[in-house]
């Protein structure tokens, strides 16, 4: 019997460290599962300030609104310069991608924007569902979007309060927001100039164009399809099948495709200044040469 007492102390103490140990792992499997994200299996996470060309800074404007909708976080506007310039300035509106936030995307409008004046002015926009460090447009997968329609239609209606302050707009998005951008200039083609679509794929059911109910001849914006060929995020085929998704719905596109992959390099964004501006009517003015 004494021999049996080590034994049985033994055991007991392997079953406490045992049951100890599995609560441990119980408790911290559960914090760790909600901190984790919805899962979006088929568009990978790209924050626009990882996979950009580093912006350069510009001053801003946050503008907090209230939120959007249930456990969705305040709507965020970024406004370059912070009144958009005089009345009918054209407006560039961003989307940026699943992640990120709108005021680091606003780093490219110092890239995009003319200098030296106000001929084209920048609103950024942010996601409405927090997401990671930054926010989304929307959760699920291509196929299942979820909240989708609802980011659509608020940015819409942000194109629609711009045109009625006498502004035309440029839809400019990003990933995640480049497929937002998508069904936007679907859903309010009569109010844009252009629209810039990078590193996206058709994700749901893509609305049908929008009847005309204006006068004249429709004047629809032409859609500029950026896509890096080694894009290991959103594969260039799924970014050529968006344009002739495009396409199949009435609305021109045109394309860009550089070496890199979900990015927007340098000398994309140089290619993409020189098709924007003038579809705003913007003309580059020469810089006279210094006197020697």
């Amino acid at each position: 019997m004494a021999q049996q007492q080590p034994m049985v102390r033994m055991v007991a103490v392997v079953l406490i460290v045992a049951m100890a140990a599995t609560g441990l792992w119980v408790g911290f499997s559960g914090i760790s599962a909600s901190q984790r994200p919805v899962a979006l299996p088929s568009v990978a996470p790209a924050a626009a300030t990882s996979s950009l060309v580093q912006p350069t800074a510009a001053p801003a404007v946050t503008q907090r609104v209230a939120p959007v909708s249930r456990g969705h976080v305040d709507r965020v506007r970024i406004d370059i310069p912070a009144d958009l310039g005089p009345p009918g300035t054209p407006v560039v509106l961003g989307l940026h991608g699943r992640g990120d936030n709108a005021r680091d995307f606003a780093g490219l409008a110092a890239r995009l924007l003319p200098s030296g004046d106000v001929r084209l002015a920048w609103r950024g926009l942010e996601g409405p569902v927090a997401y990671g460090p930054g926010a989304a447009w929307f959760v699920g997968d291509r196929a299942r979007p979820v909240g989708l329609d609802e980011a659509a239609q608020a940015v819409a209606d942000e194109v629609r309060a711009l045109a009625r302050d006498g502004r035309r707009v440029t839809l400019f998005g990003f990933s995640q927001g480049c497929m937002t951008l998508a069904h936007v200039a679907l859903l309010t083609p009569d109010l844009l100039d252009a629209a810039v679509c990078i590193g996206g794929a058709v994700v749901g059911n893509l609305p049908k164009l929008a009847p005309f109910t204006g006068a004249g001849e429709r004047r629809l914006p032409t859609v500029l399809v950026v896509a890096g060929v080694d894009d290991q995020v959103v594969p260039v085929a799924s970014q050529r099948e968006m344009a002739q998704a495009l396409e199949s719905r009435g609305l021109a596109t045109e394309r860009i495709e550089h070496s890199g992959g979900h990015s927007i390099p340098a000398d994309a964004i140089a290619a993409i200044k020189a098709w924007l501006w003038p579809k705003v009517g913007i003309r580059e003015v020469a810089v006279p040469p210094t006197a020697g």
